[in-house]
């Protein structure tokens, strides 16, 4: 769908076709500035976070799924990045607003990938379990609510019409058919759960991902100031969500790919972002900080 729309406007061509993948990560690293200004209210912390999408090592692998190449995974998890990141200024989904743009983020990525629906509808299910156990239930569930109900009106005729597609692709190929024998390494538990945290660091996060998380963390703990952040866990079950509910269905998966391992690095961004909050203090930036994003950024 979105290539038919870009050949229309460019013409048909490679270039045309793998630019979806860039406006994809960009929207991705809009998305993280956004919710990082409101969360942090410092534009040089929220300026590094959006530029670590483009400091990920997958998606610059000359590699089936990754921004050189025309596969829906890369374009599933930017849109997945852009739809958990999302969540967070919704506070917990006490703004309604910010809630329904959730939502129609959620549809639009349903409509990316249908396989996208299996790691959001136990993304949502945990969300709903998460505010139950929570104060102000009657709110924040109702907003969750329509939100879900925005997605499912703009994914659903689509996902109907594909039905018998999605029922021979994903139900078939992956669970009933011969095709899921073949493709099946027979891991055990802890086998499996080795494959997805060791393919996740070596083939999507990287080293140098890890690293520059890690030094600018390490800067934001030495200059913390004195002070107190908000008390809400809001990006932290977010995060902690956003992470668990993929890698849960990819575990437990009996097919392994290292390829559609990178729907966790959204997850690992909005903890990431929930870390910072926490290292940082509303309306003081540590010192020097326009000099250090601005390296970190580079």
């Amino acid at each position: 769908m979105y290539s038919v729309i870009a050949f229309q406007l460019l013409g048909p061509s490679r270039s045309a076709a793998l630019a979806l993948n860039i406006i994809a990560l960009i929207a991705w690293q809009v998305s993280l500035f956004w919710a990082a200004r409101r969360l942090l209210r410092s534009d040089w912390v929220a300026l590094v976070l959006a530029m670590l999408p483009a400091a990920l090592f997958g998606p610059w692998r000359s590699i089936p799924g990754s921004a050189f190449d025309f596969r829906l995974d890369h374009l599933a998890m930017c849109a997945l990045g852009v739809a958990v990141t999302l969540a967070v200024p919704t506070d917990g989904f006490r703004h309604r607003r910010n809630s329904l743009i959730f939502g129609v983020a959620v549809g639009v990525t349903l409509l990316t990938r249908f396989l996208t629906g299996t790691y959001l509808v136990l993304i949502l299910i945990l969300l709903l379990g998460w505010i139950a156990c929570s104060a102000n239930q009657g709110r924040r569930m109702g907003n969750l609510l329509l939100a879900a109900a925005f997605a499912f009106t703009l994914a659903a005729p689509v996902y109907w019409i594909n039905r018998d597609w999605i029922w021979n692709y994903y139900w078939i190929g992956h669970y009933t058919g011969p095709e899921s024998a073949i493709r099946n390494p027979n891991f055990g538990l802890l086998q499996s759960t080795n494959f997805v945290v060791r393919h996740l660091y070596q083939e999507h996060l990287g080293a140098f991902f890890c690293g520059l998380v890690g030094a600018f963390t390490v800067v934001l703990a030495l200059f913390r100031r004195a002070g107190r952040c908000a008390d809400r866990p809001g990006p932290w079950a977010v995060g902690l969500i956003t992470v668990l509910a993929p890698a849960l269905i990819l575990i437990l998966h009996v097919q392994k790919s290292p390829v559609v391992l990178g729907v966790m690095a959204p997850g690992v961004l909005v903890l990431l972002l929930a870390l910072w909050h926490a290292l940082t203090v509303k309306g003081a930036a540590p010192p020097r900080m326009p000099l250090l994003a601005g390296a970190a950024a580079l």
